[in-house]
């Protein structure tokens, strides 16, 4: 039962990261512009760390050590990618800035998180 529920978390945990970059980071065929950019007010740094929150929650109950790793390697990759990527043309209407770091790395950390557990890596 409990092994059910782990893999139901885990494509939620994937389905809203996918969604979320979609809907408000930018797609590289829509030239990094949102599909639905006036929701992105929606997709804050605060949501972003709520998401971040869930998943070390999901760690601890399901007794995940290395989902722990995981989220910290994933986040250490991600924050200095998004900062490069910046560099670039993002649109104006996508998540920029603080917003884009925590939401995005949250994000990025979810779906290896989830990804990893339907696997059974983790």
């Amino acid at each position: 039962m409990d092994e059910n529920i782990k893999i139901n978390l885990s494509k939620i945990m994937i389905l809203i990261s996918l969604v979320s970059i979609a809907l408000v980071f930018g797609t590289a065929g829509s030239g990094s512009r949102p599909f639905i950019p006036s929701i992105a007010f929606l997709f804050k740094w605060p949501l972003g760390i709520l998401f971040l929150l869930a998943q070390l929650i999901f760690c601890c109950y399901f007794r995940i050590k290395h989902g722990l790793l995981v989220i910290l390697a994933v986040w250490m990759i991600m924050v200095p990618s998004i900062y490069l990527g910046s560099l670039f043309r993002w649109s104006s209407v996508a998540l920029s800035g603080f917003d884009r770091i925590v939401t995005g790395s949250s994000c990025a950390g979810a779906l290896v998180l989830g990804i990893g557990v339907i696997k059974k890596k983790l």
